[in-house]
């Protein structure tokens, strides 16, 4: 679990780490790449029972290198990205963990479509196999890491990803998440029933979704992309101390057309 501290340093993180594209050949030293380690495992929260488990590879281990990254930091879970609940926790645990290394000065760059080389897409983790999910390139950047302010972000307004009042802190927040060729496809939603003190106490995340010839390819990026938004979320809940829980509802109607639930956040 992060601490406190932890956790404000993580927020702070999400309003000026970047995606990084070019990086130095330099490996990371032994004790960084076993602290990484020992926060994914130790530290980073799941968000939900889905079993998830991370592992260095080397520029060697991937299909496609990127950037000149000398390591990516890989996901595993049981049924890889053919489960949406286990790719949506590798998701919400990779990007608490890409705010982690942003803190550490450590740059990152979420890859949707590369892929480890044959003898990695299954790893036995305490006697259990498991599938390769998704991985970021990570290492010391060849250019600047850090966002000088919020107008260097390229996202949309607050009020085209939500018709929530009164939240704009948080909204912010999941609002620069970083997304699939940036489309930013989440939607937030509330029901006015649900109003206490003029706010929502339930905070439900839609996401894209995509028509029959494009849901192959765009509903797996969709579901990271949702992972990710809540872990900003869930992040910034915390540090103004509204977290109360996550919740999965059934028959939840989507507020517009072209939207699927995902998940529901509570606030205390």
């Amino acid at each position: 679990m992060w601490t406190d501290e932890e956790l404000n340093e993580l927020n702070r993180e999400i309003y000026r780490r970047k995606s990084v594209r070019s990086y130095k050949s330099e490996e990371l030293p032994v004790g960084v790449k076993e602290r990484i380690l020992d926060a994914a495992k130790n530290k980073a929260v799941p968000l939900n029972q889905c079993a998830c488990v991370f592992k260095l590879l080397n520029e060697a281990d991937v299909e496609k290198p990127f950037g000149g990254a000398p390591h990516f930091l890989a996901t595993y879970t049981e049924q890889g990205m053919a489960n949406e609940d286990e790719a949506l926790n590798a998701a919400f645990l990779m990007q608490e963990m890409s705010l982690y290394l942003s803190d550490a000065g450590i740059g990152s760059c979420w890859l949707g479509m590369a892929k480890a080389k044959k003898d990695f897409m299954e790893i036995t983790e305490e006697g259990k196999k498991m599938q390769f999910c998704k991985m970021m390139a990570i290492g010391y950047g060849s250019q600047e890491i850090y966002r000088d302010n919020l107008n260097q972000f390229n996202r949309k307004a607050i009020s085209a990803i939500s018709n929530l009042k009164g939240l704009d802190s948080l909204l912010e927040a999941a609002g620069l998440a970083p997304s699939a060729v940036n489309q930013q496809a989440w939607f937030w939603s509330g029901e006015p029933s649900e109003m206490s003190a003029g706010m929502p106490k339930r905070l439900r995340l839609f996401s894209g979704n995509a028509n029959i010839l494009m849901n192959s390819f765009l509903k797996p990026l969709q579901t990271l992309d949702s992972g990710i938004a809540l872990a900003h979320l869930w992040i910034a809940a915390n540090k103004e101390k509204k977290f109360k829980g996550f919740l999965d509802e059934n028959g939840v109607k989507p507020p517009k057309k072209g939207l699927r639930y995902i998940k529901t956040l509570q606030l205390m």
